[in-house]
């Protein structure tokens, strides 16, 4: 609906031409006629063009960081076709453990049963292990256990450094693991609606966009997630109904809710972002804004007020969503619980018990 309202635009492109009224064609010589079919061509070549060139280039920014050794990873070692190319088979069944369906009667999507009818072989994905309800280091108690369920940043670097190469201390190759694996997930839910896919994709996107030491400390990584994001946003509607209605009830909820959280963190929590960083976040904001009307600032809501009903009555609403940012009431609190008696231990031995 958007290129289809632009009506100013596809004038300009010289797209749309005056109506004349009552304008009989023995009227209009030849050469005229001849010469607005030259030029309608000329545009739609331009126009054709430019579309080309434009999706040629998204097309290689999304998947820049797939790689055969992601794909080989993900999906299994390649078969080689006629011309001796690998070749990697992927379905819309295709899925991981984690994401399986295990229904009575039905045969399991990587059984031999099922390749006999389908005639392939079908693995399981082995995804990146993302376990957004542990990320905290093994040992870890107290504050450090704490801390590391608010802010995932050190679950999003021991996956980026298990999956690194030897000698990759900073683990860029790890970090291209995950872009790639980003991609790729985009990719097949988009082709195939894979619902598996569909799974890790927001699995990844919440294991980052939950991160707050990695906005300074990955900050390259952070800012590419981001152009991703808003790449991957802008060709979802590429497919018919769009990325949130295959997404089922929820649609786009979710991601709302990671992105306003990302917001808080960027402009509240951190100190001194990185420009480049919030240059990036205010383009996705800004975009989601005008596409999807989500306001990301929580500040711009009334989240408290009266309200009056039909019958005169005046009530009192708000809005509780804390939960969900862990904030207001809802926010971890972090008790000492050092050994040895405390101020308040001392008081209570001394209280009189009946």
């Amino acid at each position: 609906m958007r290129h289809k309202a632009n009506l100013g635009a596809v004038w300009q492109r010289g797209g749309l031409f005056r109506y004349r009224s009552r304008v009989s064609s023995s009227r209009i010589s030849q050469s005229q006629l001849q010469e607005q079919k030259e030029q309608q061509g000329a545009v739609q070549e331009d126009i054709d063009e430019d579309d080309e060139e434009e999706g040629r280039k998204d097309w290689a920014d999304l998947t820049n960081n797939i790689s055969p050794r992601l794909l080989s990873r993900v999906v299994g070692d390649p078969e080689l076709d006629v011309d001796g190319r690998p070749r990697w088979m992927v379905t819309s069944g295709s899925t991981a453990e984690r994401d399986s369906d295990k229904i009575p009667g039905l045969p399991d999507p990587n059984s031999e049963d099922l390749a006999r009818v389908t005639g392939e072989q079908e693995t399981a994905f082995s995804f990146l292990p993302v376990d957004l309800k542990r990320t905290w280091r093994e040992g870890a108690i107290g504050r450090e256990r704490s801390e590391a369920a608010q802010d995932r940043s050190w679950a999003l670097g021991d996956l980026i450094q298990r999956h690194s190469s030897g000698g990759d201390r900073e683990g860029k190759t790890g970090e291209a693991q995950v872009l790639g694996e980003l991609q790729f997930t985009f990719l097949m839910i988009m082709t195939l609606m894979n619902y598996s896919c569909l799974q890790q994709w927001r699995r990844l996107l919440e294991l980052v966009l939950t991160c707050q030491n990695a906005i300074k400390d990955r900050e390259p990584f952070m800012v590419s997630v981001l152009r991703l994001l808003l790449l991957q946003l802008k060709r979802c509607d590429d497919v018919e109904g769009g990325l949130f209605d295959i997404d089922g009830a929820d649609g786009g909820e979710f991601l709302r809710k990671l992105l306003m959280k990302f917001r808080r963190t960027l402009y509240e929590v951190i100190d001194n972002p990185g420009p480049t960083l919030k240059a990036e976040f205010d383009k996705l904001a800004t975009w989601v804004k005008d596409e999807y009307d989500w306001e990301l600032d929580r500040e711009a809501f009334v989240r408290r007020g009266m309200v009056q009903l039909e019958d005169g009555e005046q009530v009192e609403l708000e809005m509780e969503d804390d939960g969900d940012d862990e904030t207001g009431e809802y926010a971890p609190l972090v008790v000492d619980l050092g050994e040895g008696n405390t101020t308040q231990d001392l008081d209570m031995d001394n209280v009189d018990t009946p």
